[in-house]
């Protein structure tokens, strides 16, 4: 369902690297290439939220500031279809991970606001956290998935290996699993 999960393939775009079927924006995401950083593979994203005082010249102030690293994808969605999402993720200093889906009509306008998602606290090992099921809206043609580092916290998140199952899949492979351990019983 998610093209390039496990952001393996990649081109040089404006300057910057990033997956193929992937965008980023923001505060500097960095797409990785080590497979010491990574959950399987050899690539992996990091997210780096940022927060402090900036100096703003044109008011003559400073101001609290936070940013977040985002990289997000699209993927085509059906109307009344749930979505469910998990992606592996590691932390540092507990830094938090969001994940947004953001459903999208025909003409590009967001059918939902504020866009459903879930905050996750990373630690310091590869974890695997449910990320949450979706339905999708009447009107719906795409659906956007964006996972992004928070300003509230300073450390990096890396992501890697991103899952999203249609759910009437999900249902009909545990329907088959009990029809199969209902047989194997009778046997």
């Amino acid at each position: 369902l998610v093209s390039n999960p496990g952001f393996e393939d990649g081109t040089w775009v404006d300057g910057w690297s990033q997956p193929d079927g992937w965008w980023t924006y923001a505060y500097s995401p960095q797409w990785i290439n080590d497979a010491g950083a990574a959950h399987s593979g050899t690539k992996s994203m990091e997210l780096d939220g940022f927060y402090g005082w900036w100096w703003n010249s044109s008011y003559g102030a400073s101001y609290w500031y936070t940013s977040t690293a985002e990289v997000g994808t699209e993927i085509g969605a059906t109307p009344g279809n749930e979505y469910a999402f998990s992606v592996w993720a590691r932390g540092d200093n507990g830094a938090d991970l969001q994940f947004q889906a953001r459903f999208r009509d025909g003409s590009g306008a967001w059918l939902e606001d504020p866009a459903q998602g879930i905050t996750v606290t990373t630690t310091d090992v590869w974890t695997q956290y449910d990320l949450g099921t979706y339905l999708a809206p009447a009107g719906t043609v795409d659906l956007q998935l964006v996972l992004m580092s928070t300003g509230s916290s300073l450390g990096s998140v890396f992501v890697d290996d991103i899952v999203g199952i249609p759910e009437p899949v999900t249902i009909s492979l545990l329907a088959l699993g009990g029809l199969m351990i209902s047989r194997r019983k009778k046997a």
